[in-house]
Formats: structure tokens, C-alpha cells, sequence
């Protein structure tokens, strides 16, 4: 591989994703739109900070609030950088990075294959695929972690990868400087996303056990555990102090940031989404009410139930998501052939914990969303696995079908690429144009927010008021305008939240929660609530 492949690779990455734009010109979707609004906060001077409350996890004082104490600010960080350099806060300058980042995927997938199968049509294949990745290929062009995840997993798998040439204290030297950029490339993981965690972990653990195979230690005597470990720190504590210490540099202005928001290193309501009984309850207010109690009295059955759902639906994400179907065969072949290299075996032991984490653990977080977010890191290693397993199965095709090897090798790539063009264009088809003619599914919901803001406005709503609403980033980033999450729960609750938090108004969609069946179904004036009338689907209500 020479630079004029690896530059073809990137314009390719860069061509799919300018496409994309067409489609893609809006964040889309609550995630993005926090990024995206996260992002703009930050260029106009206003630091971490928002003007919603999209949950109430951390129990909030109310607004202005601190953000980013759910989702992690790498994203928002990113976004705010392309409207900093471009001088504005819209949503095509915030997204510039991730145009690049769409690029230098498909790259950095290549330069991975080659470093396991040192033949330039491996490395054109893989990152050809990596460029028309299926599900993923319109959200590799919006401000969410999507492409950053990618981006960095590929990263660290290739310099897993990496060995030195030299020996003694040259060696010594490299192998320091490698686990401290890898510590520095997981602390980027972390601050993208919290699983990122399980990188940093997975890398320790794999980093102490390769060490004490190498020093011959019997795993189940802790006493030689425990004095090989340590008295000869020169070698296994380099390394681990190296990536110990990458890992920290990267992410100690974050938590410092938190102790002094919050007296705590993470935001005080995060592991409350442990105890969530279903999805809705990610909106409970007040949050206090989830807690171990509350989810063991759901009932055993209720338990088993939501972790067998997202068992399915984890599955499904797997092979439809993560394999694009057509090409997981070809992967598990590949990552079977090389069960023994690290950086497979680092790579299947993360998707095993995050598979865990997002099935049993957060089942309802990893099923609508968790899962897919999490798995983008490892694409790059999984499409890589593809013409590993493409070569193996051209083998067989030789040896039982007297195949050509080098035909069917070109044959078989184009085949793979001609699918995964076909692919991601259905993809981006059903889940991003949608099958009305007069607008893009994508863009529908900014623009209905906007026409909705549009008619409160005529109807008297000042700029300083607060709405309730079920996607506030969305709905400050359409129409400037704060808004806060309608909660879980029935009439009361909606009440409650509107007067501690002083919203006025209330916009209530068709996707709404249960206890707000009726108020959507049979609108009309409450206590409290004065029903206002209809606009395009949304029931529009005035507090007091």
C-alpha cells in the first residue's frame, strides 16, 4: 500500500459522505441535536452549560444547567471546534470534523487489514466496505459519536498492532510510548462515550495477562501472582503505568471539571438508569423513585422479560447492523482465523462485555440505541475480518471448485462492494428519505418544531418562555427556544415538573407517555391545563 491508495480510500470515504449531506442536513435526531446544541453553546462562549433539561436523573436545580452529565462532551467538543474555525455556529460548519473523520475511516480500515494480511486488494476491499458501512453511513455525516468511535477504535487496533524492530532499550522505549498513546486513545473513547471504559479495562487486563504468561506464572497461586506482578515492576509496571498515565492525562480535566459541579467525579444521577423498568422511566421525575427497590418490585418475570427482548433485539443489531448480513459469514471466518492475533482477541472480548453491558445490564439504553452506538468502534476490526475470510473461502472454492484464485478474488471484492453499495442505499432510502414524497424523513422533525414554535408565537408565546416538550435538544436547536422534558408519568406529574421548573406551555405529540393517554386522546381543559387546540398532530396545552 503506497499513499495514492490510501488517498483513493479517502476521497472515497469523503465522496459517500458529501452525498450523504444531501439527505442528512439537519442533526436529525435527539442524540445529535444534543451534540449539535452542545456544540454551539460552547463556540458562543457558554462553556458546558444548556438551556434544557432533557432528564432529570441529577435532579436539577433548573435552567441554565450544567450539560453533558449523560452523554460525554468529546462529540459536543468536536462540533464546537468546526464552528470555531469557520466562524459560525450552523449545523454544516459544526459537522466539518465528522466529513473528515468519514474519510479517514475507510484509511485507517485499510492501513488495519494490510498490517494483518500485507496485501493491498485485502486493504482496498476493507476499506471500500468501510466507506458503505450499511446502517451506519448516514450517521457518520451528523454531530453524534458515531465516526469519532470508528475513528478511534480502528486507531488503537492498529497501534495494538505495531512492534518494534529494534531491541534492549530502544524496544523498552517504543513499547512505553505505544501503551501511552494507547492509554491516550481510550481516554478519547471514555470522554466519547462512558462504555469507552471497557477499552481502557479490557487493554489492562489483556496487558497483566500476556505478561504473566510470558513470565510462566501459575494464574491460581495469588501468592505468585502477586509477587511476579509487583517485584517486577520494571516491565509489567512500565507498561501499565504508561497507559494508566495516558489515560488520566486525557481525561482528568473532565473530572475535575465534574468535582466541581457536581463534588463528584461523574454526574451524580448516572447509575440510576440501572434500575430503569422500561424506557420511559429514563424521563421519571422525580428521579429519586428509581432505585433497587423500585426495579426488584417490578417482578421477576418483568425482569426477564426486558433482558430477553433486548437479547433479541442486540442480536438482530449484530447481524444486521454490525455484519450488514451478507457479510457475516465471512467475518466470523476471518476473526476464527486469527482467534490467536491480539488485537482479535481484544477486539471479541470488548464486544462480549459490551453485548453483556447492553443486554443484561442497561437492557432498554442498549437496545434503543446503546448497543449501536457502542458497536461502531469495531467496525473497522470487523470489516477488516471480511477479506480474511473472503481468502479462506477462496481456498475452498479452488481446492473443491478449481477456482482461479486471482479471478475470483477480483470477482468476489466486487461482488461485496456492489452489495454493500446496494445495502446502505436501502438503508439510507427507508431510514433517512422515507417513503413520503414532500419531505425528508431526516429533516421532518426540525421542520415540525419550527411551524409549531411559529404558531405558539402567534398565539402570544413570549421568547423567554419554557415548553414542555419530548425532544428539548430538538427543539431548542429548530427554534432557539428552551424547552424541558414532558416526565413519565400521569397529569400530576406533568404539573409538577411545568411549576418547580416554570414552563408555560406544553406540546404533546403522538409519542408521548402513558400516563398522557388521555390528555392526548381527549383534549380539553384540566386543572391547570388549558387546552389551546391542535397543531399538525401536537396538542398544545397552556399551564395555569
Amino acid at each position: 500500500m503506497n499513499f495514492r491508495n490510501y488517498f483513493m480510500l479517502f476521497v472515497f470515504g469523503v465522496i459517500v459522505a458529501l452525498l450523504m449531506t444531501v439527505f442528512v442536513d439537519n442533526p436529525g435526531y435527539m442524540d445529535a441535536e444534543y451534540y449539535f446544541y452542545g456544540g454551539q453553546r460552547i463556540a458562543s462562549g457558554y462553556g458546558f452549560s444548556e438551556m434544557i433539561l432533557w432528564n432529570y436523573l441529577d435532579d436539577p436545580d433548573g435552567i441554565p444547567h450544567p450539560s453533558h452529565g449523560y452523554w460525554m462532551p468529546l462529540t459536543s467538543m468536536l462540533t464546537a471546534l468546526g464552528m470555531i474555525v469557520f466562524g459560525n455556529t450552523s449545523f454544516n460548519a459544526g459537522r466539518i470534523g465528522f466529513l473528515i473523520i468519514a474519510g479517514l475511516i475507510p484509511v485507517v480500515t485499510g492501513a488495519l487489514a494490510y498490517s494483518f494480511t500485507y496485501r493491498r486488494s485485502s486493504a482496498l476491499l476493507a476499506g471500500s466496505l468501510a466507506a458503505l458501512s450499511g446502517f451506519y453511513v448516514p450517521f457518520m455525516v451528523t454531530t453524534d459519536s458515531f465516526g469519532i468511535y470508528a475513528l478511534i477504535g480502528g486507531l488503537i487496533m492498529l497501534i495494538l498492532g505495531l512492534h518494534s524492530k529494534g531491541g534492549g532499550q530502544r524496544n523498552r522505549h517504543f513499547v512505553s510510548f505505544k501503551f501511552l498513546i494507547l492509554g491516550m486513545m481510550t481516554g478519547l473513547m471514555f470522554l466519547t462515550r462512558t462504555d469507552g471504559f471497557i477499552w481502557f479495562m479490557v487493554l489492562v487486563a489483556f496487558l497483566i495477562g500476556n505478561q504473566m504468561k510470558k513470565n510462566g506464572q501459575n494464574l491460581g497461586t495469588r501468592h505468585k501472582y502477586q509477587t511476579n506482578i509487583w517485584m517486577r515492576f520494571p516491565w509489567i509496571g512500565a507498561e501499565l503505568l504508561f497507559l494508566v498515565v495516558g489515560f488520566i492525562v486525557i481525561i482528568a480535566p473532565w473530572i475535575y471539571r465534574n468535582l466541581s459541579v457536581y463534588n463528584a467525579p461523574f454526574s451524580p444521577g448516572g447509575w440510576r438508569i440501572l434500575w430503569l423498568t422500561t424506557y420511559d422511566e429514563l424521563f421519571t421525575f422525580p428521579a429519586s423513585n428509581l432505585s433497587f427497590t423500585h426495579w426488584f418490585s417490578s417482578g421477576l418475570s418483568s425482569i426477564l422479560q426486558a433482558r430477553i427482548w433486548a437479547l433479541s433485539q442486540n442480536m438482530q443489531t449484530t447481524l444486521a447492523v454490525q455484519g450488514m448480513i451478507f457479510l457475516m459469514p465471512l467475518i466470523l471466518i476471518g476473526m476464527w482465523e486469527y482467534r490467536q492475533d491480539i488485537r482479535v482477541r481484544v477486539g471479541s472480548s470488548i464486544w462480549l462485555l459490551v453485548f453483556i453491558l447492553m443486554t443484561f445490564i442497561l437492557p432498554f439504553v442498549g437496545a434503543r440505541g446503546g448497543f449501536f452506538h457502542a458497536g461502531a468502534a469495531l467496525i473497522p476490526l470487523f470489516l477488516v475480518m471480511v477479506p480474511i475470510g473472503l481468502e479462506r473461502f477462496i481456498q475452498w472454492g479452488e481446492r473443491i471448485r478449481k477456482w482461479k484464485p486471482e479471478k475470483a478474488r477480483i470477482g468476489f471484492s466486487i461482488l461485496l462492494i456492489l452489495s454493500a453499495l446496494f445495502f446502505t442505499t436501502a438503508v439510507v432510502y427507508i431510514r433517512v428519505i422515507g417513503s413520503t414524497s414532500d419531505e425528508i424523513a431526516w429533516e421532518s422533525k426540525q421542520k415540525l418544531y419550527h411551524r409549531v414554535d411559529q404558531h405558539l408565537i402567534t398565539h402570544g408565546i413570549q421568547p423567554e418562555e419554557i415548553v414542555l416538550v419530548i425532544n428539548p435538544p430538538g427543539y431548542i436547536v429548530a427554534t432557539g427556544r428552551s424547552a424541558i422534558a414532558i416526565p413519565d408519568g400521569d397529569e400530576n406529574t406533568l404539573v409538577d415538573v411545568a411549576q418547580q421548573y416554570h414552563a408555560t406551555y406544553i406540546i404533546l405529540e403522538p409519542n408521548h407517555p402513558k400516563g398522557l393517554e388521555l390528555l392526548y386522546t381527549s383534549p380539553s381543559d384540566r386543572a391547570l391545563i388549558k387546552y389551546l387546540g391542535t397543531y399538525e398532530g401536537a396538542r398544545i396545552y397552556k399551564i395555569g
